[in-house]
């Protein structure tokens, strides 16, 4: 499953370029949907934990995707569309461990044992959760920050997203394009 998560930023038209913040409330939309309306189910990475790399980890912020601004400040810094589930628990048949997926093969997947640590197993490419962690350790650090702190330049060539500042250091491309002047940092 996956959440969509967005905002609406209301822009103001200045002579080169439009520039605004993002609403402080939530905003989500439909897909529009026809009845030739297919959805492409991209193949989702075999979760294995024989082969994974297993660790504990503090961070006790499961379900990301619950918090919009983090849900969305992780899709600016990570690659792709990452995907997140609950895997079944085959003693119980109720959901159990979260695990999330992106589509160049990486994976993880968390569960707290009954003495209240905090596994996690990754595989694939790269080490998903880490970076995960690495995001909510930023969104942390800037003072966990809401929506309005969120804001949207668009110019003929180039578009990003910014924290607090649109010259500042937290400036994130859309549209694949690098912005060399509003580089983030990491």
């Amino acid at each position: 499953m996956h959440a969509a998560i967005g905002n609406l930023v209301l822009l103001r038209r200045e002579p080169d370029q439009l520039e605004g913040r993002f609403d402080s409330g939530n905003a989500t939309f439909m897909q529009i949907r026809s009845p030739d309306f297919r959805v492409e189910r991209a193949d989702t990475p075999l979760r294995d934990r024989h082969d994974a790399t297993h660790r504990t980890t503090s961070l006790t912020l499961e379900r990301v995707w619950e918090n919009g601004p983090l849900w969305f400040l992780v899709h600016l810094r990570e690659e792709g569309r990452i995907e997140f589930g609950y895997a079944m628990d085959a003693e119980t048949g109720r959901p159990g461990p979260v695990f999330f997926t992106s589509r160049d093969g990486s994976w993880c997947e968390l569960s707290t044992s009954g003495d209240g640590i905090r596994h996690v197993w990754e595989g694939g490419p790269r080490r998903l959760r880490a970076s995960i962690e690495d995001d909510a350790a930023l969104w942390h650090e800037q003072g966990e920050p809401g929506w309005s702190r969120f804001g949207l330049t668009v110019r003929r060539e180039r578009q990003w997203v910014w924290l607090d500042d649109p010259d500042g250091p937290l400036a994130w491309p859309l549209g694949g394009r690098a912005d060399p002047g509003a580089a983030e940092r990491r």
